[in-house]
């Protein structure tokens, strides 16, 4: 058994002690691969100068007390604050997942790809007032759903950090 981390190039020291110790307290017998998550974007000019909304695939980023994903890690990358709350104009599921999850403030969390979770991401992406939507999906969000304003989509590259790698653990299977 393994867990991994992803974070490891974003998050703070005490952010990465409580997830060691909790994939410890979790499962003492995993081995914790621990990698970074690389994000950029094809033209990071198109960034520049713009305010981003970053949309992000949940449930991750609430089931992780995690405040942002790779759009504003990608955003501050390009020397751009993801500076555009989304919160003020959500409907339906997002609107719901704001007020569960009140940790969440510049993302957009894009809930499912149904007709009516598409309609519920839609929306709030035509009233945010953003130069450019950073899409952050794992899904390229832009070919379920128009989005009326420009858009540019993250890249993820994993870097590794610690030794062994997830390769070299599999290779001991």
């Amino acid at each position: 058994m393994f867990s991994s981390s992803t974070r490891v190039d974003s998050a703070n020291a005490f952010e990465l002690r409580q997830l060691r110790e909790h994939c410890r307290q979790t499962n003492p017998q995993a081995r914790l691969v621990e990698a970074a998550c690389r994000v950029s974007v094809p033209a990071p000019q198109t960034c520049a100068a713009s305010a981003l909304s970053s949309s992000r695939t949940v449930p991750r980023l609430p089931m992780a007390a995690m405040a942002y994903g790779a759009g504003v890690i990608c955003a501050r990358n390009c020397g751009v604050g993801a500076n555009c709350r989304s919160r003020p104009f959500a409907v339906g599921s997002i609107r719901s997942t704001f007020e569960k999850y009140h940790h969440l403030s510049n993302v957009l969390p894009a809930m499912g790809y149904s007709e009516v979770s598409a309609t519920n991401c839609r929306r709030p992406l035509l009233r945010v007032p953003c130069d450019v939507v950073v899409i952050a999906t794992q899904s390229n969000l832009s070919r379920i759903i128009a989005i009326a304003k420009p858009s540019v989509r993250v890249k993820y590259e994993l870097e590794e950090v610690t030794y062994p790698g997830l390769s070299a653990i599999l290779d001991e299977i």
